[in-house]
């Protein structure tokens, strides 16, 4: 124990006021700090503002999930990552959701683990990633049998790109042909996903990670910032900033500039507009957003 920096517990309390009022803070203010290997360089500190963290994934979560106040949400990402805070937590409970937090691999000690959370806490929303449901196809359909998945209404997910055959095995196999999937994408950055779909609105498309949903507006360019057509490989960039966009590096402002807003050319001072500052996210196929 250091004076002045640590205390026990018991003693703060035994003198802290039974009520505590809330501490107005200004909308942008840091609320979140996540960090991130990242594709270009060390690990860095994502910084996210409080407030927008709570309204961005509200309104995202609501309409990627189809949310409402009955729902059971599983999100089976790991208690560390964004992905668990973003949807298992923050998106869950300020939709009024239910949501079920699991540590460990979904199929130890046994393969049919996943299905009995399902089962057991009558789990109608997942959210999970493309990993996962591979790795539950491996397993075959074998092991869900005894268990009743007819409860399962939409199965999101994020993380990295979702074949067609796993899609159709997640339609056929694990929904019986009923449920609702949304491949979506994002990054720690952007914290939600700004390319997904409006569950039970946006008609699936297999392989497909969703249009620009609501606020976003993405593009991919070359180097010198053109547009690319379709099928071609270049950079994905927002040229419009959405409420939960990253406001800084932790600690690092420099380095937050110079990795998000110097590999395509555009203005930046203080009075630039949001529009005329392309961010980029990251190298993606043209066509693939659509």
């Amino acid at each position: 124990m250091k004076k002045g920096r640590d205390w026990w517990w018991d003693e703060l309390m035994e003198a802290a006021p039974i009520e505590c009022a809330a501490e107005p803070v200004e909308a942008n203010e840091p609320g979140v700090v996540f960090y991130t290997s990242g594709t270009t360089g060390k690990p860095k500190g994502v910084v996210h503002s409080g407030i927008a963290f709570l309204v961005n994934n509200y309104v995202y979560a609501k309409y990627h999930m189809d949310h409402h106040p009955h729902d059971i949400l599983w999100c089976t990402a790991d208690i560390g990552w964004a992905t668990l805070q973003i949807w298992g937590i923050v998106g869950a409970l300020s939709n009024g959701v239910t949501t079920v937090v699991f540590e460990g691999a979904i199929d130890y000690p046994t393969p049919d683990r996943f299905y009995k959370v399902i089962h057991k806490y009558r789990v109608n929303k997942i959210f999970t990633s493309p990993t996962a449901l591979r790795m539950l196809m491996r397993h075959g359909e074998k092991v869900m049998e005894p268990y009743d998945l007819s409860c399962l209404e939409v199965i999101a997910l994020v993380g990295e790109p979702f074949s067609p055959e796993a899609w159709h095995w997640t339609d056929q196999k694990l929904g019986k042909g009923k449920v609702y999937i949304n491949n979506t994408w994002g990054q720690t950055e952007s914290a939600e996903c700004p390319l997904a779909s409006a569950a039970w609105l946006t008609p699936m498309q297999p392989g497909s990670c969703g249009v620009q949903f609501l606020g976003a507006r993405a593009d991919i360019v070359d180097d010198q910032g053109n547009p690319f057509p379709p099928n071609t490989v270049g950079n994905l960039v927002l040229r419009e900033p959405i409420p939960m966009m990253l406001r800084t590096l932790w600690r690092e402002p420099e380095r937050f500039i110079t990795e998000y807003f110097t590999k395509v050319p555009g203005p930046i001072s203080p009075t630039t507009p949001p529009s005329r500052i392309p961010m980029v996210t990251s190298g993606c196929w043209a066509g693939l957003t659509t």
